[in-house]
């Protein structure tokens, strides 16, 4: 997407930025792939600068659905990556 102009970026909870960061070692801060947030209030606030918000796993669709009331302009959408069961151990809540 951003290869086409479009500027796109992942929202990672801050806590979970350095393990984001070790997946994608060869992308530097400049790129500004992830945007870092502290709480769902940040994130709904900085939404606000995009098009569409997309949920790519079961559990992110009632934030992009807060971040819709709070935007009306945003258009919601969901990218599914795979079976998500598969994402979680056998018998674990998720799964």
């Amino acid at each position: 997407m951003r290869e086409l102009g479009i500027t796109a970026q992942v929202a990672v909870r801050r806590d979970c930025r350095a393990k984001f960061a070790a997946c994608y070692p060869s992308l530097s801060d400049e790129q500004r792939l992830f945007y870092c947030y502290q709480g769902e209030e940040e994130l709904i606030r900085y939404a606000a600068n995009f098009d569409v918000v997309i949920a790519t796993i079961f559990c992110s669709v009632p934030l992009v659905k807060r971040i819709v009331e709070a935007h009306p302009h945003i258009a919601a959408a969901y990218y599914i990556q795979d079976y998500e069961p598969w994402f979680f151990e056998k018998g674990s809540e998720h799964y």
